[in-house]
């Protein structure tokens, strides 16, 4: 093959990319209009259309058609489903989208508009969102962390207290808490006699220092305490 010919058969080549790129754009200039028309036109108008295609166009047609507006998206939905039984096949679209936090556009596609809506309240691109994926997972590492050193010292509090001796433990304000709860929660009243002067509050238990429960108390007056523990025959 001589040079004259190779050159000869770049421009038929030329040509017909030319040629397939004007029909494609008067494609897309038709389905512009018919599009603009649709949008105004009734349910019964876009079901009538619809059924005007040919089998192997519907889907790509329905695709162009679904994204051009949300609005356009919901009719055209309904009016499938009047014409046929089988699902609504969409191909997924991509857009050029910003990041609200690198402010960079960058491509991404979606499956249908609720997609779409959804990430626009979002729209981190993909490099931002592992950022943000990676800081949360460092944040609730971190917070891990905390958690067992605050669980630590709690265990360590705990153990100091069971280890106290039993008038120093009276003493501490952790104690000192844990019976302002227990007279509080018996209305301030001795729960034998029902008196309401010279409370005590008395361990039924010692085995639960440090983390009483309510069972493990009782609020009596000093005589009833007294009695409880003999000192008054």
């Amino acid at each position: 093959m001589n040079e004259k010919d190779i050159n000869s058969r770049q421009v038929d080549e030329a040509i017909n990319i030319f040629i397939s790129i004007r029909d494609k754009s008067i494609e897309i200039e038709l389905l512009k209009k018919q599009i603009k028309q649709l949008r105004d036109n009734s349910l019964e108008s876009i079901v009538n259309y619809l059924k005007s295609l040919p089998i192997n166009e519907l889907t790509r047609k329905c695709s162009i058609l679904y994204w051009s507006t949300e609005e356009m998206a919901g009719k055209l939905r309904e009016a499938f489903y009047k014409i046929t039984t089988g699902p609504f096949l969409i191909e997924p679209k991509t857009f050029i989208a910003k990041c609200v936090h690198c402010n960079k556009e960058y491509y991404i596609s979606f499956k249908h508009w609720q997609s779409k809506k959804d990430h626009k309240k979002r729209n981190p691109c993909q490099q931002c969102q592992k950022e943000k994926e990676k800081q949360e997972e460092l944040y609730d590492k971190k917070w891990e962390e905390i958690r067992q050193q605050q669980n630590k010292i709690e265990e360590d509090s705990l153990n100091n207290l069971k280890n106290l001796p039993y008038k120093e433990y009276l003493q501490t304000d952790h104690w000192k808490n844990t019976r302002k709860k227990a007279l509080y929660k018996a209305n301030y009243r001795c729960q034998l006699c029902n008196d309401n002067k010279n409370l005590h509050v008395h361990h039924r238990t010692y085995e639960n220092l440090g983390q009483e429960t309510t069972q493990d108390l009782t609020v009596l007056c000093k005589p009833c305490h007294e009695k409880h523990h003999g000192i008054i025959p």
